[in-house]
């Protein structure tokens, strides 16, 4: 089952994810991370 939330913007989490990954932040590392794991869906 997956849980689909939004932001304040209505934007899924996983797509907002998905632009930090350029960040050089922690949650740009998860970013980074998460483009590159193929069982991740961004919506």
């Amino acid at each position: 089952m997956m849980i689909r939330t939004t932001n304040d913007h209505g934007e899924a989490f996983g797509a907002w994810l998905l632009v930090q990954a350029g960040s050089e932040t922690s949650i740009g590392q998860l970013a980074a991370v998460a483009k590159t794991d193929r069982k991740f869906k961004p919506a």
